[in-house]
């Protein structure tokens, strides 16, 4: 299915019983709606959810940016005249799509990435979120859950655009994220070859969009740490103290800066799982979350 907001054309699904209790996943860079774990969507579902996922903006099925990516070491050194949208706009296009698919109102969750983008929909449409549930993310505030510098070589992708280059990047990059946990290489290589086959996508452009916008809420005033201080929606924050991606410090952070927050430290767990007991923690995390809000 596909939503018109604007400019931009999304694709979605819905998932789960037609009366469920309606939730939004919004997922982080390079992950396409087939890139949620069967076993967290089937978990989400057979608790009574009914699931909207959705390619954000630039990647997957949905309208793809067509002005030419900034250089990420200029945003990365502050310069951001050339890019294209923020973090802002992907939030803008969340809370559309939750009214164009007829909720007024919706569960948000956002992994990585998209836990940024979750929190900036908590802070601009309030009104929308019935609770708030952030994964293996940070608040941008330039100190903690920072980026591993080993996590680099998957920040771009390679200059070479064939299926075989972007399945190998692909498979490093998810090895990356599942580690410290064991990699079933035949699952993650099924997993990957999804993704590959549905739509790579390896011109996104939401790296820059993430690096301008945690700029931007450093010397905006208030900042974005400020206005998180400011959320009055009940949050659950988990966080894997494997995380090797995006520091565990983040989420600890995060749930100091949020009122009414809870924090979930799985142990030893890292920033994507594909382990079906990794997400039954997490699925069982967000059911009582969501049914005692």
């Amino acid at each position: 299915m596909r939503a018109r907001l604007g400019e931009v054309e999304l694709c979605y699904e819905l998932l789960g019983p037609v009366d469920g209790i309606p939730i939004i996943l919004i997922a982080g860079v390079y992950q396409q709606l087939s890139s949620w774990p069967q076993p967290f969507i089937d978990a989400l579902t057979g608790s009574g959810m009914r699931v909207l996922i959705f390619d954000n903006r630039d990647v997957g099925h949905s309208s793809r940016e067509r002005g030419p990516a900034p250089s990420l070491g200029a945003v990365l050194g502050g310069d951001l005249t050339g890019v294209n949208y923020m973090l802002s706009d992907m939030a803008t296009d969340a809370a559309g799509l939750v009214r164009a698919v007829g909720w007024d109102s919706a569960h948000v969750f956002g992994h990585s990435l998209g836990g940024a983008i979750a929190q900036r929909v908590a802070i601009a449409h309030p009104g929308l979120v019935q609770t708030l549930t952030l994964m293996g993310t940070g608040p941008g505030d330039g100190v903690t859950g920072m980026v591993n510098p080993d996590f680099g070589p998957f920040r771009t992708p390679p200059p070479d655009r064939s299926r075989e280059a972007i399945t190998q990047w692909l498979t490093g990059f998810h090895r990356f994220c599942i580690q410290p946990d064991p990699v079933d290489e035949d699952v993650l290589a099924s997993f990957v070859q999804r993704q590959v086959d549905r739509a790579p996508n390896a011109d996104m452009q939401c790296v820059q969009a993430g690096v301008a916008s945690n700029h931007l809420g450093l010397t905006t005033t208030p900042t974005h740490a400020d206005l998180l201080g400011q959320l009055h929606v009940e949050t659950l924050i988990i966080g894997g103290t494997g995380d090797r991606v995006i520091a565990f410090d983040g989420s600890e952070r995060l749930a100091e800066l949020i009122p009414d927050s809870t924090l979930v430290a799985v142990e030893r767990m890292g920033h994507l799982p594909l382990d079906p007991s990794r997400w039954q923690i997490v699925t069982s995390a967000i059911a009582r979350h969501v049914t005692r809000a």
